[in-house]
């Protein structure tokens, strides 16, 4: 069986399939918005694209794994209108310009 596990200050934090597919493309493109369709499509199938429920809820979900206050999300931030984006706390300037 396979697992999806990611650790944080050592701690293991069990993400489903879905949660580590959306971090690991979140992650291949830190720094950058990545928009919902792209996501969308990437992880649930080419015939999938306006739906952002599934995505906010796997977000959502993903965001209480990972950040200290999901309310307040300094991983996982939201573009408005456009996706998300992956983002370093410790480097708020990342990427450079």
């Amino acid at each position: 069986m396979k697992r999806y596990l990611l650790r944080r200050n050592g701690e293991p934090i069990h993400l489903t399939p879905t949660e580590f597919h959306l971090l690991a493309l979140l992650m291949q493109n830190r720094g950058f918005p990545v928009t919902h369709v792209k996501l969308l499509r990437s992880i649930w199938g080419p015939e999938y694209g306006t739906e952002l429920e599934y995505l906010r809820s796997f977000v959502k979900a993903l965001r209480k794994k990972i950040e200290l206050n999901p309310s307040e999300p300094q991983y996982i931030v939201t573009e408005p209108w456009v996706g998300y984006r992956l983002c370093d706390p410790e480097n708020p300037a990342y990427p450079a310009a």
